[in-house]
């Protein structure tokens, strides 16, 4: 029988330990996605980028719920962010007054798979707002969009009661 020194664990408990805390480390809390509405119809949803991401995909479904990874109506994969966000947009999804937008979210951070099941949006009455930040668009020429203002209920684990959206529209210019 062979038998081990117990001076002779200490590197192997210290090598484990070390691993141990460095993939501890690597944990990230997923942001929660910004959905967004668009008209005449279409829907973008996003999360801010994040040092070690490598990978987005998007599931989402109108009016049917979505159970753990269930594929949804539409989906999509995003391989590289866009001016510092992972954006998924499908412009071919109509969405309505009172609809709800069931999805989930799967991102890869260094090889790590982490996964938001069960998010939920109903889709609000939309209002008209001015805009504010139009530093874009020189004195001599009007916006090319108009934005609009939502508030709706959030549905846990969102920590808030009331969501405020706001949505951004482009139109066409004579």
């Amino acid at each position: 029988m062979l038998s081990i020194h117990p001076r002779a664990l200490w590197p192997v408990l210290v090598i484990l330990g070390v691993a141990f805390v460095k993939n501890g480390d690597c944990r990230i809390t997923i942001p929660e996605p910004k959905v967004e509405i668009l008209l005449p119809r279409g829907l973008r949803a996003s999360i801010p980028d994040i040092a070690g991401l490598s990978q987005l995909v998007f599931h989402g479904a109108v009016n049917r719920s979505l159970e753990g990874m269930q594929i949804g109506d539409f989906y999509g994969e995003i391989l590289e962010p866009i001016n510092g966000r992972w954006v998924y947009e499908n412009m071919d999804v109509s969405l309505t007054t009172g609809d709800v937008l069931n999805f989930w979210v799967h991102i890869k951070h260094n090889e790590d798979v982490y996964r938001l099941f069960g998010r939920s949006i109903t889709v609000p009455e939309l209002r008209p707002i001015p805009i504010e930040n139009t530093n874009h668009v020189s004195p001599s020429t009007k916006p090319n969009y108009e934005c609009l203002e939502a508030t709706t209920t959030a549905r846990p684990p969102i920590q808030a009661d009331r969501l405020k959206v706001t949505i951004c529209l482009t139109t066409s210019t004579p």
